[in-house]
């Protein structure tokens, strides 16, 4: 995290307006919203031969002040401004904004060139936004130093929207559903980055949420440290991480320049650091605007209420998919509800079936009287595009939703169906008495979701073993000669995993003794550094029994595997013991920058990739964030006894997990990926039945 204050950045005395000109939109928009703001400090435009810019005195160079500015803001192309961030810096000034693009964003070139500006910043202690940004605004301090639109407010609000995206903030501020306190475009961040923005906020009373838009995570450790601020100040951030897909994710590199990461990674990483995680942009609109009107942050599950059979159902979907928790209402509530009702059975959701005001704000108290309902909503058609005559029949609503709401301290929604403005005569009510509107059934409920289900923060974790570093096996993964499974599964065994005994044969003859040797049913998998998926070139032979059947399982392997992939080294096979009947799972490790290493866990086998049914956890872990990510696949209902199987082993599951990660914990340098699939895990134990390394000195080969 960047140390010095940012008080000269959102709360300049004084500011240097540097290229301004009015051939520059920027440099225009700048002055006109300091103005708009009510910016009480002195502004001074640069320009090396305008007299004046837009009514007030230039000055030829940013010496020639009568002062040194606290804050100079630089509208000028990314060639010219290292060397006049130079003057800058020489003089005193103590922050910037950098508005420029062609950075790091842009090329190996611009890359170099935002490395020299960063020198450049640190060395004078300067504080910087950007570069490539839209710049910031803040609020209380009446200091906008920010391109975009600026809309007035009455007041400082309690939302800050920090963004890498400048579209994300013009987005955001400019949907007038809260009041900012801030609105940070990052850009770049080449020096000042979220965390700090965060770690300011977080000692900025009016501030209660912090809604982000996030294209990189780029500094963990301060990234979590602030968010710890945050968490104990008694503040929420909630966070849309783009670069979800594959292809996101590439385009959130190019866009940026930095590296992204893997999606769960980040996501595992952010929630584990308190931040609510939403999907898109309507969801963070949603639950900013959720997050924004209340007054405390429940936990626990929601009632809702509508006046559609139709809906109520569409609601149940809804929260079925977004992890919405509709408690079962306690018998002395349903029996209150079904007081007030004719011919209805009351359930939650509610379908209240009336549009009696008085009848309604019965139903709705009684909803709120369920122990298990910490939230309440009422769903309702109620878009600007209702006629005046239905608006003041839905009005009644809007009126019973404030009267039920002031007969509890639950917090209290009012959603709109379609994600459309509500009609100013059904908003009316609901915005005097302070509820909160919602718009969309989608968003509107995923908000409440996330709300009510926020992560809190996630304890230290350290390793749970370790190991003694071996030099014979750091000199073997420091070759840039690929390992193959022979080799991995040596690898794993020497650091304590259980595998299943095995031999090698590079001949059928050999192949044939060996499983006389063993005497019992092996699985015989060609032995390859080139083949990732043995199956898929016809690979694999299980269930082998006897000598003959030996013989003819090795000349089919290397017949196919030849025929699948011509190319690749065959270097016999390898004959493993067939291990008893239990749940395959997947234990894959990969570098994940740059938070360091990631173990996915889930279903496995060769169905991995066809069913996708996994969970992503950072290291080091715990066992409880391990059976939490196994609990949310569906191969824990496997392992805990499926239809009257057995359940499995799931402590020494947990012990071989665990011994994974110390084997990245010791050997973390020298591999970029170590997959155990399938492990498998009966009641008896668990085995590494086959491994995939790939050693970072090979993966640079």
């Amino acid at each position: 995290m960047f140390a010095p204050s940012l008080s000269p950045l959102f709360n300049p005395r004084s500011v240097a307006l540097v290229g301004a000109s009015v051939s520059r939109t920027q440099g225009v928009n700048l002055l006109a919203n300091l103005r708009n703001v009510g910016y009480g400090g002195r502004v001074y435009p640069v320009h090396p031969t305008a007299p004046d810019f837009m009514g007030v005195r230039c000055y030829s160079s940013i010496a020639e002040l009568p002062e040194v500015p606290d804050c100079a803001l630089f509208v000028l192309s990314s060639e010219k401004v290292v060397q006049e961030v130079e003057r800058a810096g020489a003089l005193g000034v103590r922050a910037a904004v950098i508005y420029a693009s062609g950075f790091s964003e842009l090329n190996e070139g611009g890359a170099a060139l935002e490395a020299s500006l960063v020198s450049t910043a640190k060395r004078y202690g300067m504080v910087v936004c950007g570069p490539n940004c839209m710049g910031l605004i803040d609020f209380g301090a009446d200091f906008a130093a920010y391109t975009g639109p600026v809309h007035a407010q009455k007041r400082p609000g309690n939302v800050a929207i920090l963004s890498h995206s400048g579209s994300g903030c013009v987005s955001l501020g400019n949907a007038h559903r809260f009041d900012l306190s801030y609105l940070v475009s990052s850009g770049n961040s080449a020096l000042v980055d979220i965390p700090d923005y965060l770690s300011h906020i977080s000692q900025d009373e009016r501030t209660r949420v912090a809604s982000l838009i996030l294209e990189a995570v780029r500094n963990p450790s301060a990234f979590r440290e602030a968010a710890l601020q945050m968490y104990a100040a008694g503040k929420k951030i909630v966070a849309l991480k783009t670069g979800r897909s594959s292809k996101g994710e590439v385009a959130t590199v190019a866009h940026t320049g930095a590296i992204a990461g893997s999606y769960p990674a980040n996501r595992y990483f952010l929630e584990d650091c308190g931040v609510i995680v939403v999907r898109d942009i309507d969801e963070l609109l949603e639950t900013t605007t959720l997050l924004s009107s209340l007054r405390i942050f429940p936990k626990g599950g929601a009632g809702i209420i509508s006046i559609s059979g139709g809906q109520v159902g569409m609601i149940c979907d809804i929260a079925s998919d977004v992890g919405l928790n509709l408690p079962d209402l306690r018998p002395e509530v349903i029996e209150l509800i079904e007081s007030k009702m004719r011919f209805a059975h009351a359930s939650n959701p509610l379908d209240a079936r009336t549009l009696s005001q008085d009848v309604y704000t019965g139903l709705a108290s009684s909803l709120a009287a369920d122990p298990n309902v910490a939230m309440l909503a009422a769903a309702q058609d109620s878009s600007c595009t209702l006629t005046e005559s239905q608006a003041g029949t839905y009005r009644a609503i809007a009126r019973a939703v404030v009267e039920a709401a002031s007969q509890t301290a639950k917090p209290f929604v009012f959603i709109n169906n379609l994600a459309e403005a509500v009609h100013p005569i059904i908003a009316a009510p609901l915005d005097a008495a302070g509820i909160p509107i919602l718009r969309g059934m989608r968003s509107s409920i995923a908000a409440m979701s996330y709300v009510l289900n926020a992560p809190d923060p996630g304890s230290s974790h350290v390793p749970k073993s370790s190991l003694p570093r071996d030099p014979k096996w750091v000199a073997r993964l420091s070759s840039k000669e690929p390992l193959g499974e022979r080799e991995a599964i040596k690898f794993l065994a020497d650091c304590g995993l259980r595998v299943p005994r095995e031999a090698h044969a590079r001949t059928p003859q050999e192949a044939a003794e060996a499983v006389r040797l063993l005497g019992c049913a092996v699985a015989m998998k060609v032995d390859s550094p080139d083949i990732q998926h043995k199956t898929e070139v016809g690979g694999v032979r299980l269930g082998v029994e006897g000598a003959e059947a030996a013989l003819q399982a090795f000349s089919d392997i290397e017949r196919q595997v030849q025929h699948a992939a011509p190319d690749a080294r065959f270097d016999g096979v390898l004959i493993q013991e067939m291990a008893r009947a239990g749940v395959e799972i997947l234990a894959g490790l990969s570098r994940q920058e740059p938070f360091g290493f990631s173990m996915t866990v889930g279903w496995g086998g060769v169905h991995v990739e066809l069913l996708r049914d996994s969970q992503t956890v950072l290291l080091p872990t715990s066992e409880a964030a391990l059976r939490g990510a196994l609990g949310k696949t569906r191969v824990s209902a496997l392992l805990a006894g499926y239809r009257g199987s057995k359940a499995s082993d799931t402590n020494s599951m947990l012990q071989a997990l665990f011994m994974l990660e110390a084997v990245v914990e010791t050997y973390g340098d020298l591999i970029d990926v170590l997959e155990v699939n399938p492990l498998r895990v009966n009641s008896s134990g668990c085995l590494a039945l086959d491994a995939l390394m790939v050693t970072r000195a090979a993966a640079c080969k």
